[in-house]
């Protein structure tokens, strides 16, 4: 699958903008435009959200956010999410996007977060009817939920 990007909150200016970038290289596209406020800060924990500065692909800063990493299978697409809360100005958004696709993401076509989500959906179900018809579908499974 590729690694897509876009924003994830609603048109025109907001209090808060956040760029949403899924896929198996949203990790190290998140680390590359990201600029820890913290001398501590050691990597992105899981779901922890870390206070820095976007950078844009030269490594001049952008704006002050908060960034988080969330490693796939547990997310909405399934895959690897990255994301990048910013303030909310038109300009400063999809200059974060930008950013995001020079790095290597590709811009996210209308409704294909939900499209990762569901083709997992659906390779689940038949998995597990794969599973069931060959009996190795137990209780004791980790697939049985």
């Amino acid at each position: 699958m590729p690694t897509i990007a876009a924003i994830a909150t609603a048109p025109g200016a907001g209090g808060i903008g956040i760029v949403r970038i899924s896929g198996p290289q949203s990790r190290e596209i998140l680390s590359r435009m990201f600029s820890p406020a913290s001398a501590k800060f050691s990597g992105f924990r899981p779901w922890v959200l870390h206070r820095g500065r976007a950078l844009d692909h030269e490594g001049a800063p952008l704006d002050d956010v908060l960034a988080v990493f969330m490693p796939g299978p547990r997310t909405f697409t399934g895959e690897d999410v990255a994301e990048i809360h910013c303030h909310g100005g038109p300009f400063i958004v999809q200059a974060i996007l930008e950013t995001a696709l020079r790095l290597g993401a590709r811009a996210a076509e209308r409704g294909e977060f939900s499209i990762f989500r569901a083709h997992e959906t659906v390779l689940e179900i038949v998995c597990r009817l794969l599973l069931k018809k060959k009996n190795i579908y137990t209780t004791s499974s980790p697939l049985n939920r």
